[in-house]
């Protein structure tokens, strides 16, 4: 009787060679329904191998852990963070992998050990010293949205900010706004970077239907509002008007709002706003904030399948992957090119 290969059970199942030799080996970036399928199917198949235990049902590795380490200052409203961790936790939990989350402040002692650890994923903004302490640490890792380090020992994955932002800043120029202003810091992470970037960029290309730019891009005050509140102020009492306002977020969309409504300008006949995430807050301001959803629950899982994979190959070369977005039209924006018919 010919003996039964990896490559048998592959054909019969319509599965990679690569994905069974994992199933069988109990390895990562497996999940259990498909590893008990492959096992089940080579006991039927009566496939026999050295490095193979076929009545073995459970992993032999033992429970592993996953840092998921995050500023604590960027938890003060959760509503962004909360389906990405959510999405993070139940791909581990597919492959029987347990989330540890570990909160690093801006001023405090950096977190030294991950002994424990398989992985780790850090999510947002992190402080320089504790990234080099990560990067000494051969531990596979992955940095997820926000994150400023700029050397080759990560995967990174983040939401596509530069084309996002170019091409909500088109459509505020296609709805008749000459007049179009940028608001948050720009040193306030890597991601408000991106998202100035792509509105320069737009603003540079369409220069022939655009009157005035403005910006408020200064150092911001307070870490939960990434914004010069009196620049704000500035480019608003000063601002050649219609205006349309480009967010580097919600937060600071809202932000728009609330000054708005003080010196007594309208949304969107006077103002126009645009923001980005499309936290649960942006529909229930008034009126409903027109924004750009981040791919919060892909961005999520993704983060854990490219972990998997670092875990698998630790010696491939390093990935950064940007995810696209999707623009929500919502009240916040009028259409000013049909004001004049």
């Amino acid at each position: 009787m010919k003996k039964v290969t990896l490559n048998d059970i592959a054909a019969r199942l319509n599965l990679s060679k690569s994905l069974v030799s994992r199933a069988l080996l109990n390895k990562y970036g497996v999940s259990e329904d498909t590893r008990q399928l492959i096992i089940q199917t080579a006991r039927e198949m009566n496939y026999s191998s050295p490095k193979w235990n076929p009545n073995m049902t459970e992993p032999s590795h033992g429970t592993k852990y996953v840092c998921l380490l995050a500023l604590r200052e960027d938890f003060s409203d959760s509503n962004y963070y909360a389906n990405i961790i959510e999405n993070i936790e139940k791909t581990l939990k597919a492959h029987h992998i347990k989330l540890q989350l570990s909160f690093v402040n801006l001023d405090s002692e950096i977190i030294t050990s991950f002994e424990q650890n398989s992985g780790i994923i850090i999510l947002g903004r992190i402080p320089d010293k504790q990234l080099e302490v990560v990067a000494q640490q051969n531990i596979p890792c992955i940095l997820v949205d926000s994150c400023d380090y700029r050397g080759e020992q990560f995967d990174t994955l983040m939401a596509s900010n530069h084309k996002a932002v170019y091409d909500a800043t088109c459509y505020a120029i296609q709805c008749g706004y000459k007049n179009l202003a940028f608001i948050g810091s720009e040193n306030y992470s890597n991601s408000f970077r991106e998202r100035l970037d792509g509105f320069q960029s737009c603003v540079k290309d369409h220069a022939n239907s655009i009157s005035k730019v403005y910006t408020a891009t200064g150092d911001y005050n307070d870490i939960q509002i990434p914004v010069d509140y009196e620049e704000l102020e500035m480019v608003l009492s000063a601002a050649q008007l219609p205006l349309a306002c480009i967010c580097a977020n919600d937060i600071v969309a809202t932000l728009v709002y609330e000054l708005a409504a003080k010196i007594n300008l309208s949304i969107p006949k006077d103002i126009a706003v645009i923001g980005f995430d499309n936290i649960p807050r942006s529909q229930w301001m008034s009126p409903q904030l027109t924004t750009i959803a981040s791919p919060m629950a892909e961005m999520g899982r993704l983060s854990v399948k490219m972990l998997l994979d670092r875990m698998e190959s630790p010696e491939s070369p390093h990935r950064s992957i940007y995810v696209h977005t999707h623009f929500v039209q919502r009240q916040s924006v009028s259409d000013k090119s049909t004001d004049s018919l």
